[in-house]
């Protein structure tokens, strides 16, 4: 085994990373084992001090302790922070749990996070073995920040027999908080893997930072990003490509108001006669930068998908134009709030 070996074995991690876990199994043992073993050394020390009937007493504090310690610990929320080096984590083993990184806590109420301020992280997401789906590459139940200038790549686990991979990052919502993932600085490509979208934050996406540049590419019929909340980008280069028949940005609602924003819906399979899909899917406000939205081809009869979905409205700010037209680049002013070509650049 030569040094870069070693060096590569000392920083990959195996399977899942995790802050915390629930009290159970080898963990129950140590919230029971370390408070009766120091308890006893305890009173023993006691008796032969003091010797008197009160130290034969302090046995109560067993229970007292390791009660105290199981539900304490039950709540402790996950967290994992990167600040330099090379972290390597991929998705070993089987089992729905078999994710590149996973922080989370035990009662599920979303306080997790996952801080990333430098370094390069590299995640890939595993295989269960029991229902031939991938698993994701990051997943935290909680809060995903990435800032300075970290580089972080997320790739989904792929997927057997069509069932499914796994998210490039996933940012879950828990009982009574978590979900929503702020980006300012750094570079982040993220992979989706089968029928599944690079990055998926169930709450709010704040996108900053003159540096930052994200590259998010999904899976067969989904987005390079969804976002179920609100996204707001002020600046960075987002660039958002959705998979074969997957729409390239899908969001509630989009604000952008610096930096630049590529959206790119993905092409109808083959021999299907499906319409192409749209570049961005949710009401759009453009105040400053430029976006650049552009529906997937279609396939025999179908028809070309739109920049921006039909159903989404589209506003522009003082001094902010739309365009669209049926070739790349159009010059053509549109009129808001809708779109009706398959090419949109709004600045």
């Amino acid at each position: 085994m030569n040094t870069i070996e070693e060096l590569d074995i000392i920083t990959r991690m195996r399977g899942e990373v995790m802050s915390h876990k629930d009290v159970t199994g080898e963990n129950l043992f140590l919230a029971w084992g370390y408070p009766t073993v120091l308890v006893l050394l305890a009173e023993f020390a006691a008796l032969m001090i003091w010797n008197e009937d009160w130290c034969a007493w302090l046995w109560v504090g067993i229970p007292l302790i390791g009660a105290a310690l199981q539900i304490y610990g039950a709540g402790v929320p996950g967290k994992l922070t990167v600040s330099g080096g090379t972290f390597i984590a991929s998705g070993t083993g089987s089992g729905s749990q078999n994710k590149g990184i996973l922080v989370e806590e035990g009662n599920g109420e979303g306080t997790a996070s996952i801080m990333i301020s430098g370094g390069t992280v590299i995640a890939s997401g595993g295989h269960d073995d029991d229902t031939n789906a991938g698993t994701d590459a990051i997943d935290v139940q909680g809060t995903l920040t990435i800032i300075g200038g970290a580089i972080v790549t997320a790739d989904g686990g792929i997927s057997t027999y069509d069932n499914g991979g796994g998210y490039g990052i996933s940012v879950r919502e828990g009982n009574s908080a978590g979900g929503s993932a702020t980006i300012s600085g750094g570079v982040l490509t993220a992979t989706g893997g089968d029928q599944m979208p690079a990055i998926n934050v169930d709450k709010d996406l704040t996108i900053s930072g003159g540096t930052t540049v994200i590259t998010a590419t999904g899976g067969a019929m989904m987005e390079g990003i969804l976002a179920m909340g609100n996204t707001t980008i002020t600046g960075g280069t987002v660039n958002s490509y959705g998979g074969t028949n997957g729409p390239g940005f899908e969001t509630s609602s989009i604000t952008v108001s610096g930096g630049k924003l590529t959206a790119v819906g993905g092409d109808a399979p083959a021999a299907t006669d499906l319409d192409g899909r749209p570049g961005i899917i949710g009401n759009i406000t453009v105040n400053g930068g430029v976006v650049t939205a552009t529906g997937g081809a279609k396939d025999g009869s179908g028809s070309d998908g739109l920049g921006v979905d039909d159903n989404s409205t589209i506003s522009v700010g003082t001094g902010i134009t739309f365009f669209e037209g049926d070739a790349a680049n159009p010059t053509t002013e549109g009129t808001p709030p809708t779109c009706t070509k398959r090419y949109v650049v709004i600045k």
